[in-house]
């Protein structure tokens, strides 16, 4: 079952000495329970990308498909929908909301739909506690660590149980270790849970805990080929 169709994503942005082409044409579809790891140099159109895909910014010409759904076609009011309850998001820098405890930012894409925190609270431990973090529920995001807190944004990601999640470098701003247990983790996230997984990464060894790469270069898709031995395996307390 195709949950992303990309077809001939171009953007351009304009310059006083004409546009310059940042997307040239980019097309590809993603399948229930992927991970696909997108990696190129910088300046290759690879965070334009997700965020066309992530509806945080418009194409210039072509469309995405989230579940045969024309994002470009949808109102302000639907997309901002589609963006809180079919879309999870995991960022290089985490995204929490400071003044709200672990579990508050883990059940935030259910206060924002109205919910009240007493009824979205199992579900946010129970992410918490599948994450490992439970413990630390009820601590505010200084009082984490760097994983700890990418644990919690990707609780908050999971809550609505989307379809398709979208991480931009979200080992960027981590240690290895800690990296690696994070990547572990988003992998358990697609084998167990069936979501798709897009992430933007530079580095090679974080690439390869996917199950595909994508590659782009100059704006163009160079490669795209599967990962037959993903790499990584969780400890046994995250198993």
């Amino acid at each position: 079952m195709n949950i992303l169709k990309v077809q001939d994503i171009r953007r351009s942005f304009p310059q006083p000495s004409g546009a310059v082409e940042i997307l040239k044409g980019i097309s590809f579809e993603a399948s229930k329970g992927e991970f696909i790891s997108m990696m190129g140099p910088s300046g290759s159109g690879k965070s334009t990308l997700l965020q066309i895909i992530g509806g945080l910014d418009q194409a210039t010409k072509g469309s995405v498909q989230v579940e045969g759904q024309a994002i470009q076609s949808l109102s302000d009011q639907a997309l901002s929908l589609l963006r809180r309850r079919r879309l999870g998001y995991i960022f290089q820098f985490f995204n929490l909301v400071p003044t709200l405890s672990a579990l508050e930012n883990a059940a935030l894409p259910a206060l924002l739909d109205g919910k009240s925190l007493a009824s979205a609270k199992p579900r946010a431990m129970e992410l918490l506690q599948w994450l490992g973090v439970d413990h630390r529920a009820h601590n505010r995001p200084a009082q984490l660590s760097g994983g700890e807190m990418q644990r919690v944004a990707i609780a908050r990601a999971l809550f609505l149980d989307p379809p398709l999640i979208l991480a931009d470098e979200p080992t960027g701003n981590l240690d290895s270790k800690t990296g690696e247990t994070v990547l572990m983790l988003l992998q358990k996230a697609v084998r167990e849970r069936g979501h798709t997984l897009l992430m933007v990464t530079h580095d090679a060894k974080a690439a390869s805990y996917g199950t595909r790469m994508i590659r782009l270069e100059d704006g163009l898709l160079h490669s795209d080929f599967p990962i037959s031995t993903p790499h990584g395996t969780l400890p046994g307390n995250l198993q």
